[in-house]
């Protein structure tokens, strides 16, 4: 994954893994990646699925560490881009789900 944070602009390699799976309630997702000088990053949220009369609504908390010239900047700056991170994953998981829905013809 290619990321611009601040002035350091880095290629990310690592890995993603799901666990703690307990269907339909809940899984953690954990990923790690060195981005060489600039540092490394290491992610974990916990996703919690609870239905609603609407229908489902999925809530997580994320926890993150930073290490290297990522490290040194503010969280706030680190915080901006993990939101942008974030609502862009949301964004597409949704495009993806009701892309899904249309093909398979439920609401």
């Amino acid at each position: 994954m290619k990321r611009k944070i601040g002035p350091v602009e880095a290629t990310f390699r690592g890995a993603v893994q799901i666990s703690d799976v307990a269907v339909p309630e809940s899984y953690r997702k954990s990923g790690s990646g060195k981005g060489g000088v600039a540092g490394f990053a290491f992610g974990s949220p916990e996703v919690t699925l609870a239905e609603t009369e609407v229908g489902t609504m999925l809530s997580y908390i994320a926890h993150a560490m930073l290490g290297g010239k990522l490290a040194q900047f503010g969280s706030s700056l680190i915080d901006g881009v993990t939101k942008k991170l974030a609502d862009k994953f949301f964004d597409r998981s949704k495009a993806e789900l009701e892309e899904t829905e249309r093909d398979s013809g439920t609401t």
